[in-house]
């Protein structure tokens, strides 16, 4: 395998997870295999599911350091990212949830608190609202979770030249994802293009195709997420960068009023 700057700084994370007591593993779970970080440890379980990006690992690696002092960490692959998949291939959001539910069953994890970023959260919330589990907090970040406003999209397709999300949010080459970071991040940083073409080719490449049609699939979901009632007694916190322009702050503002009382919105400037 050659190396590059990108495989440096990836091994790097693995390293940085397995020095704060996580393990890599994979289980096959009949229809489904998944991959996932844990730690063994005896102590209250937090779970963390990662945005629309690679693997699950890159959403969460700057906060495992900290909660790995208090908490028992698992961070799955979502299905299609990393080594999860499932064997008759559907890519709609319950099976997200199906998938889960078979993964912390098969580790005995019942109670926990639950992370969730970007499509992570929507994940979350679907996996709060299914009340499989004692879920004791929730925090989610700059997620669509059930609403979906359509007019900043407009513009920002037309402007990447693509005709659907998914196009968007899985870029077919290296110069489209350092545009689509550039969107992403409201802080510029100027990383040579290189750079972005070494992370195309190791981790945007694969499963490609199948990430486009779970984008899809979210769509035809919000038929029914968008009347979707999570009211709960669940603390939540929400997190949230105000100049997000892909999950704009109007979603979280819109969530704190649904939500209620016991929610709780923190915006980042």
């Amino acid at each position: 395998m050659k190396i590059t700057p990108f495989r440096i700084f990836d091994k790097f994370i693995d390293l940085s997870f397995k020095n704060n007591g996580l393990e890599l593993c994979q289980i096959d779970l009949g229809e489904y295999t998944m991959e996932y970080w844990v730690s063994k440890v005896d102590k209250p379980a937090v779970v963390l599911l990662h945005a629309f990006g690679p693997n699950g690992k890159y959403s969460w690696r700057k906060q495992i350091k900290i909660l790995s002092k208090d908490y028992k960490i698992l961070i799955p692959n979502l299905l299609y990212f990393g080594n999860s998949t499932k064997k008759n291939k559907t890519y709609h959001v319950n099976e997200q949830i199906d998938a889960l539910t078979h993964l912390l069953k098969h580790l005995k994890i019942d109670h926990f608190i639950l992370g969730g970023s970007s499509y992570g959260g929507v994940i979350a919330f679907e996996l709060l609202h299914k009340k499989t589990f004692s879920i004791k907090k929730l925090f989610i970040t700059n997620s669509p979770v059930k609403y979906i406003f359509n007019d900043g999209w407009e513009k920002i397709m037309k402007d990447f030249k693509v005709n659907k999300k998914s196009d968007l949010l899985i870029p077919n080459n290296y110069i489209k994802l350092k545009k689509l970071y550039d969107l992403a991040n409201y802080k510029k940083k100027h990383f040579p293009k290189i750079l972005f073409k070494d992370i195309f080719n190791t981790v945007y490449k694969t499963k490609s195709q199948e990430r486009k049609q779970l984008v899809d699939a979210f769509e035809e979901d919000q038929k029914y997420l968008k009347d979707r009632v999570y009211k709960t007694d669940v603390p939540i916190l929400l997190v949230w960068g105000e100049k997000d322009h892909i999950s704009i702050l109007k979603i979280a503002e819109n969530l704190k009023i649904h939500l209620g009382e016991n929610a709780r919105l923190e915006i980042i400037p």
